[in-house]
């Protein structure tokens, strides 16, 4: 791990399990941030470069609010610079390393470059839930892992810690208050962890999974160029570690007209937008595992009541906060040419009462769901 000597403002490493007490600078990357590069062979103008005007300005935060922080600190950690981004192994270590460091970190600055404190020591109303920062799909990792992160405007005036706006946090990112002052997100199911980001976005379409990589505690390689395939990926690695259904409860509903049939996996965060009220329930859950024909999964196929002729697979997980318990299930249809094979419409999950489970067991299948989505003919686009 690489860290910035907040005296000689030079990079120095260290190995795991000798670096020293740090801070974190958490914020939107501009037009004109320092590199690796820049900081390790100085830039003629790197003095001027807005990027190190926004390094200085936080290590001069760092001194005038030493109080904050449970220690003082000497070195401080940018992603912009303590990283060699040329180098694909180092990225990729440093983005499965990334929420742990933010973790061990002494505390967590985060600057909000459109936010600008009144003359009255307030935020112009509502410029703090409308920060580029709450968009980003990186800083939710910058949100969620420090233990102590504190907010400040452009000119580095002091917002407020988390916990100080826990309220308005909450209010803005869907992340209940208790989960962003007692950092048990862990605890939240799978469905709640995804729709927390599904809102957010990133400027390459790989990162929106790498990003999230700490939050669901599993590690990958960066592949850069595999588009999408990178999030299915991120739910292949979860599943060989969580027995959470929930994270098969997301909305197809909002996929494209070109697609015929649903793969199990969602190609993106933003299909969870609907799905912090789903809790998994943990009872009488079979193994799953992902196989060449698509996920085999034991599950209840039950028919679909609104629909007849259609069908649902139902998950072990439900609703919560609902009048009526009930469970998830998400339409399915069968393969043609093979009934054990069924992927899933492109429709949006349906609850179904909790009246009778015993009836739910006995209708219990193994099953295999398809993995991708397969797109419609051309012919069948057409007509």
């Amino acid at each position: 791990m690489r860290l910035l000597n907040t005296q000689t403002m030079r990079l120095e490493s260290f190995l795991y399990g000798n670096t020293p007490p740090y801070a974190i600078l958490s914020h939107t990357w501009g037009p004109d941030e320092v590199t690796f590069q820049d900081v390790t062979l100085p830039h003629p103008d790197l003095a001027s470069k807005r990027g190190w005007l926004k390094i200085i300005g936080f290590r001069d935060a760092l001194i005038l609010n030493r109080n904050l922080l449970s220690q003082p600190v000497n070195y401080i950690w940018v992603d912009t610079c303590c990283i060699d981004k040329t180098s694909s192994s180092e990225l990729s270590e440093a983005i499965n390393s990334m929420f742990r460091w933010y973790r061990q970190s002494v505390g967590c600055f985060a600057v909000l470059e459109d936010v600008l404190l009144k003359g009255d020591g307030l935020p112009v109303s509502n410029d703090f839930e409308k920060a580029r920062w709450f968009t980003r799909g990186w800083t939710l990792q910058e949100l969620l892992a420090p233990r102590r992160l504190d907010f400040f405007d452009q000119n580095w005036l002091w917002l407020g810690s988390k916990a100080d706006l826990a309220s308005r946090i909450s209010a803005r990112t869907n992340i209940s208050e208790d989960v962003i002052l007692t950092g048990e997100w862990p605890f939240a199911s799978i469905s709640q962890r995804m729709s927390w980001a599904s809102g957010r976005v990133t400027t390459r379409v790989e990162d929106m999974a790498y990003c999230l990589l700490g939050i669901f505690d599993v590690n990958m390689p960066m592949l850069y160029g595999e588009g999408e395939n990178a999030f299915i990926r991120l739910q292949e690695e979860i599943i060989k570690e969580s027995d959470d259904q929930s994270i098969f409860a997301w909305d197809a509903s909002k996929k494209p007209e070109v697609i015929e049939s649903v793969g199990i996996f969602a190609t993106s965060p933003a299909f969870f937008g609907d799905g912090a009220s789903i809790e998994p329930n943990m009872a009488d859950l079979s193994p799953y595992s992902l196989t060449n024909k698509g996920l085999q999964i034991t599950v209840p196929i039950v028919e679909r009541q609104d629909f007849p002729g259609e069908k649902l697979a139902v998950l072990s997980c439900s609703q919560i906060n609902t009048d009526l318990p009930s469970f998830v299930g998400i339409p399915i249809q069968a393969d043609p040419a093979n009934a054990m094979v069924l992927s899933r419409l492109r429709s949006s999950p349906v609850m179904i009462p909790i009246r009778d489970s015993t009836a739910l067991l006995h209708s219990k299948r193994t099953v295999f769901l398809t993995k991708r989505d397969r797109k419609a003919s051309r012919r069948q686009q057409a007509t």
